[in-house]
């Protein structure tokens, strides 16, 4: 399955290296956090490290890391996502490395985990990032570092990414012989070694326990943690895992306190990324809230054949959910909002569907792809998947039986079941409960 993504996502980036991303004006200079990325700047770094650039690194691992923290929080500053509280997470490392060990009066060692593994269909910003702003994830690698007393930092990223996987390797070696990572860095005494793992590209490595299992050498299915990976993680040590977006904006975040002390509201921008049934599918930085119609017209060359053949938008790729016609013309584009409808921001991949294409079609393909790369212990996903991929089947041909989906939909309702390892038990119902609650006109012509 991972071949056949492979080509649209190729298709994607001609286009944003061709055309999109010189459109992306709508943020001057200073408001984003990637602009090498709007410029398509591929910047050496030994190039980028100026003197003004040393400095300011110089300054932030100078800073105590509570300090850090408190301007992350300031910042609000949340997982790509999760919409999880960045600073949470690191002060949740911080108080478990306080703890120590029972038996040893020292602190516990604590592991930073970067996620590129970017497994979703339709997603490809982190590859944008680990081509177009090396330096800024590895800038972001050694905050985050910093923040926790970590003097290790993986970033798990797919093997399929290998270009990309080489750009950023040149860059972390470039950054060791630019004393940007190893022992004493710029002469502030710390420490930080980036190791890059090429995964094997499975979809469910995407989930943190089965991704830290694929980092330990064992295969990569999810497993309940008996313990939050901020407490027992990696190698069973408290770890800090953050995705590579949300990694790489902390840069520029730092960088904004140490030049104006004004941070608020700093996370308010995300990469969108927009492929589908659009004239110039790409990446474009865009404030939260944002309309979802004014991406896609102003940004992505609106839809093919017009915003009239549109049907309906995947928000924040497959499993976020799929919104219709009229929900697109006043959505916009935050944790809230999507919510309140039913859907979910996630990692903010748009998919536009024009009338060229059938919803139930693209929610079987969906499904298939889910049912073959999901790791099938939970007893919710087994029987849960495989029941949807044949209620979607009789929606193709319109024979389905209004009360399986209503059978279907009941058991969503239900309280989660012991054995449930990971969210995704959550995330597949949510392309079928979204399109029953949003295309009811064509639930209704295709049941009988």
């Amino acid at each position: 399955m991972v071949l056949l993504l492979r080509k649209p996502f190729r298709n994607s980036l001609i286009y944003s290296q061709n055309y999109f991303v010189k459109r992306l004006s709508q943020y001057s200079h200073e408001e984003r956090l990637f602009p090498n990325l709007h410029k398509k700047e591929k910047q050496p770094i030994k190039d980028a490290i100026d003197e003004r650039t040393r400095l300011g690194i110089t300054k932030i691992l100078k800073k105590d890391p509570i300090d850090i923290i408190k301007t992350i929080e300031k910042s609000g500053l949340k997982g790509k996502s999760s919409g999880i509280p960045t600073f949470l997470k690191m002060l949740n490392v911080r108080d478990e490395m306080a703890k120590g060990h029972s038996s040893e009066n020292k602190r516990k060692p604590s592991i930073v985990v970067i996620n590129a593994a970017e497994n979703e269909p339709g997603t490809f910003k982190d590859r944008m990032l680990m081509t177009y702003e090396p330096l800024k994830i590895i800038e972001g690698a050694l905050i985050a570092s910093n923040a926790v007393d970590s003097t290790l930092c993986y970033i798990y990223t797919r093997k399929d990414y290998y270009a990309e996987m080489i750009n950023l390797q040149k860059a972390v070696v470039q950054s060791y012989g630019s004393k940007l990572l190893g022992r004493d860095i710029l002469g502030t005494n710390t420490k930080l070694d980036i190791l890059i793992h090429p995964g094997a590209g499975t979809y469910i490595t995407s989930e943190e326990s089965a991704l830290l299992r694929s980092l330990e050498g064992h295969f990569p299915i999810a497993m309940q943690m008996p313990q939050p990976i901020t407490t027992k993680g990696l190698f069973g040590l408290p770890t800090l895992m953050l995705n590579l977006e949300t990694a790489a904006s902390l840069s520029s975040i730092m960088k904004q306190e140490l030049s104006s002390n004004e941070v608020e509201n700093n996370h308010q921008t995300k990469l969108f990324c927009i492929t589908g049934d659009v004239n110039n599918p790409g990446i474009v930085e865009g404030k939260l809230s944002t309309r979802l119609k004014e991406l896609i017209e102003t940004h992505a060359g609106g839809v093919k054949n017009g915003w009239d053949s549109l049907v309906g938008v995947y928000a924040g790729g497959p499993a976020s959910g799929i919104l219709n016609k009229e929900q697109c013309e006043r959505t916009t584009m935050d944790y809230q909002t999507l919510e309140a409808l039913g859907c979910c921001l996630k990692n903010g991949s748009l998919i536009v569907l024009n009338d060229h294409n059938d919803v139930v079609n693209s929610l079987l393909n969906f499904y298939k792809f889910y049912s073959k790369e999901s790791c099938h212990i939970c007893p919710v996903c087994r029987p849960g998947i495989e029941d949807v991929e044949d209620v979607l089947i009789d929606l193709q041909h319109g024979t389905a039986n209004f009360n399986e989906i209503q059978n279907i939909l009941s058991r969503f309702q239900q309280p989660p079941q012991e054995g449930i390892v990971c969210g995704f038990a959550d995330n597949f119902r949510r392309p079928f409960q979204t399109y029953v609650n949003n295309f009811q006109h064509d639930l209704v012509r295709r049941t009988r």
